[in-house]
């Protein structure tokens, strides 16, 4: 179960942020193994075209749970990083 909240629209142009709930276990890139089940890949799933053109903010290592953020647009990505 992937929680996530969304602020945005699916258009491609806009600005888009997306809060992910990462549980323990699961990669955030994929990987080996996790080819297909890594946090990237799950999101991109589950959110369809609201997923296109995200990148990951930052990153969350494979035994570690919490929130991690994958943005879109108006250098939210690099305002998230910074």
């Amino acid at each position: 179960n992937l929680a996530t909240t969304a602020a945005g629209d699916s258009d491609r142009d806009s600005d888009v942020i997306v809060a992910l709930d990462k549980p323990c276990g699961i990669p955030v890139h994929p990987t080996g193994r996790y080819g297909h089940g890594s946090l990237t890949c799950l999101a991109r799933r589950c959110l369809g075209a609201v997923a296109d053109g995200l990148v990951l903010c930052h990153r969350l290592d494979l035994g570690t749970s919490g929130v991690t953020v994958m943005a879109r647009g108006g250098g939210i990505a690099g305002a998230v990083n910074a």
